[in-house]
């Protein structure tokens, strides 16, 4: 090729062009400089090409003096890669030196008359008359990653393979540009997208240096960290935060230490909770910093600790007979859930409230309190309601006639609901001045609800009737086991609210490592025998399961036993199952058998209600009775109801309950599985208003959603 008259030496040529390109990082300025550097010393016009991501080429041109004739080069090419990608043509010189990583000479160019659409553009091309096409791959990090097109419409200089040497040499200086420019694009492309990510993520981010100073954090962290982020920044952990970091600041320093990752990391102190995970940040083996991620879990935490608590004292009330045992326990409860430092026991007795039991420095409160004095504990007896006084000073001028009677400042007074009447009230004592938020008032309803239960129970054990005592130690276990995974409740309803007693039962034991045995029963008749009978179907179906979990065969050991019974006229319905978490651990398995007793009932997370038919004849008839086995699977938010016939069969005139407005209750409730047995419970006596005619029993076991 012959070089034009005004033509720099080689090495002036690439001195020139290693400035150009290192004068920017930016891409499209690269791209320009690149498809420049060559005009006019190589070509009259340049293009060059990138492969992107997808495959496809990206071009810019070196430009024209006329922007039409630009154009027009640029728009043929368009076009051309349309026709290839269409399959109407083979692949262009670009593609193939890409492919390749070959160059491609064109000595000869002249035009494809297909790719000018109109008279202008063929006057256009014809003025321009590219007479020869020299393309070099650009090579970078061994891969080419494009092309150059030199374009000559000097007929003079027809490229050839001597030019090879030196246009390669100026690839390669441009490939090495482009390459730079691509990866600081790429790399200012991934700190956008990491700022972005820091700025919106609903958790405290935070990257530390291998020193634990923070080089990044976002809003969120410097919340957590109670500073600005400007006061974080540059500094360690014990600079920024003090005593206050030092376990998260332990566990930063043992993933640098170790180069191994820390996750969900549960960090607790001065009153607040949270989760961490911490990762190494390596590079070429070498630990350069941590990256944390934390959740704050203040709130999960207390709840879990309310949870934890509330199933302590469920523990103690259940194993408190006496009154005195009960009242102890909830008041010592309501003041280690709250931080009081003194309580008292209000009993309901007439038209006042009996003051029988003081913890603390409350020795100063009466020993009866009529409902009709304006205080607080006689206001919350009468309202059912808690009365909250955050100090002395509300509580005079509230109720000035009534002073505060002992050594507090603040207190609370929340009755003891039970079935929606309060029986009693605690009232608790604080040392000094506080307010009560949510979750010390749901603590505190809690202890009081469960607390009316157990003075109920204390009651009843404390009257000694044999009826009470045969129903609570014979027919129902003392207190309900705890189930991982699931939610169980049971509901038991006697006979004309306690004054008598009959046959139903309800059971839940464990009968193997993660397998659980449930049931329910009548049996026929009421007063002392039937509860007798009842104690014996109970006992024989624990005592069966202990050899044999299969529901069929307990219920048939159960159908020989009462056919064994002197009076020869023992029968019961039951209802028996296994429950076992199944192996993927997303749900429960349950395993039913019936004798001659209503179908259980199941409710699936969307609300929907379907029958468990367990067909088989009433237990105690016939010696060997034809019982089959259901198998049901309960997923996330389904609810499997068991149920005695005294639910099913409660009166209002000539109308029964009946098992379709049961299904309808269970469908229309909702909550837990406490919830839900309230609901259905609720619905039972507003049909059937005053004493039951028949006892009843109802089971739920809920798998949590």
């Amino acid at each position: 090729m012959a070089a034009p008259p005004a033509a720099r030496p080689l090495e002036g040529l690439l001195a020139e062009a290693g400035r150009l390109l290192a004068s920017s990082l930016e891409l499209d300025d690269t791209l320009r400089t690149v498809a420049r550097l060559a005009v006019p010393e190589f070509a009259d016009w340049a293009a060059v090409d990138i492969v992107e991501h997808d495959g496809t080429l990206r071009q810019h041109s070196s430009g024209h003096d006329d922007p039409r004739k630009d154009e027009l080069m640029l728009m043929m090419r368009r076009r051309l890669r349309h026709q290839i990608a269409a399959g109407e043509r083979p692949i262009d010189g670009v593609t193939l030196a890409v492919q390749t990583g070959e160059p491609v000479v064109v000595q000869v160019a002249g035009g494809d008359p297909t790719l000018l659409e109109s008279d202008e553009e063929r006057r256009l091309f014809a003025e321009m008359n590219p007479t020869s096409y020299l393309i070099a791959p650009l090579r970078a990090s061994e891969r080419v990653i494009g092309a150059i097109t030199l374009v000559s419409t000097d007929p003079t200089r027809l490229y050839d393979e001597g030019d090879l040497p030196v246009v390669l040499e100026l690839a390669d200086r441009c490939a090495q540009a482009v390459d730079n420019a691509q990866r600081y694009d790429e790399a200012q492309s991934a700190r956008a997208l990491l700022d972005v990510v820091f700025a919106t993520a609903p958790v405290g981010l935070a990257l530390l240096d291998a020193d634990l100073r923070f080089v990044m954090l976002n809003a969120r962290m410097a919340d957590i960290n109670g500073h600005p982020i400007e006061e974080q920044l540059g500094r360690t952990m014990t600079e920024a935060l003090g005593t206050a970091g030092r376990a998260p600041q332990d566990l930063a320093r043992e993933v640098v230490g170790s180069g191994q990752p820390k996750t969900d990391v549960e960090i607790v102190g001065e009153g607040r909770a949270f989760l961490g995970s911490y990762a190494p940040v390596t590079v070429d083996g070498r630990v350069l910093g941590v990256i944390c991620a934390v959740v704050e879990t203040t709130e999960r935490h207390r709840a879990h600790e309310r949870a934890t608590r509330l199933q302590r004292v469920t523990e103690q009330l259940s194993a408190a007979l006496r009154k005195d045992e009960v009242a102890e326990v909830i008041l010592r409860a309501a003041m280690e859930a709250t931080g009081g430092t003194c309580a008292v026991l209000g009993l309901l007795e007439g038209d006042a409230l009996s003051i029988g039991h003081r913890v603390g420095m409350a020795g100063g409160a009466p020993t009866l309190l009529p409902l009709g004095v304006q205080a607080p504990m006689p206001l919350a007896a009468r309202t059912a309601a808690p009365v909250l006084m955050s100090t002395r000073v509300q509580w005079l001028e509230r109720f000035p006639d009534v002073p505060p009677r002992g050594d507090f400042e603040a207190f609370a007074a929340v009755p003891l609901l039970f079935e929606d009447r309060a029986p009693g009230v605690m009232g608790i004592g604080f040392p000094v001045q506080r307010g009560f938020d949510d979750g010390d008032l749901e603590m505190l309803l809690a202890i009081g609800r469960q607390g009316a239960q157990a003075l109920e129970r204390a009651r009843l054990y404390d009257e000694r009737e044999y009826v009470v005592r045969t129903l609570q130690e014979g027919l129902m276990p003392r207190q309900l086991p705890a189930v991982p995974g699931l939610d169980v409740a049971v509901r038991y309803r006697p006979i004309g609210g306690g004054g008598e007693v009959g046959g139903d039962f309800y059971d839940v034991f464990d009968v193997a490592e993660g397998c659980w045995l449930v049931a329910v029963g009548d049996v026929c008749g009421k007063g002392t025998a039937a509860a007798v009978e009842a104690g014996v179907v109970r006992n024989t179906i624990r005592a069966l399961a202990v050899r044999d979990s299969q529901p069929a065969e307990i219920l048939r050991g159960v159908n020989a036993a009462l056919m064994r019974e002197p009076s020869g006229r023992a029968m019961s319905t039951a209802a028996c199952g296994t429950v076992g978490r199944d192996d993927d651990g997303g749900g429960f398995t349950v395993t039913l058998s019936g004798g001659g007793h209503p179908p259980a009932l199941v409710r699936r997370r969307d609300g929907s209600v379907e029958a468990v038919e367990t067909p088989g004849p009433m237990l105690g008839v016939q010696p060997d009775p034809p019982l089959v086995e259901t198998t049901v699977h309960l997923a996330p938010g389904d609810l499997l109801l068991l149920y005695t016939d005294g639910v099913i069969d409660a009166r209002s005139g000539r109308e029964v309950f009946g098992e379709a407005r049961l299904e309808a209750a269970l469908a229309s409730a909702g909550g837990d599985a406490a919830s839900v047995l309230a609901a259905l419970d609720a619905a039972v006596r507003a049909f059937q208003p005053g004493p039951a005619r028949d006892d009843k029993a109802l089971l739920a076991v809920r798998v949590p959603a």
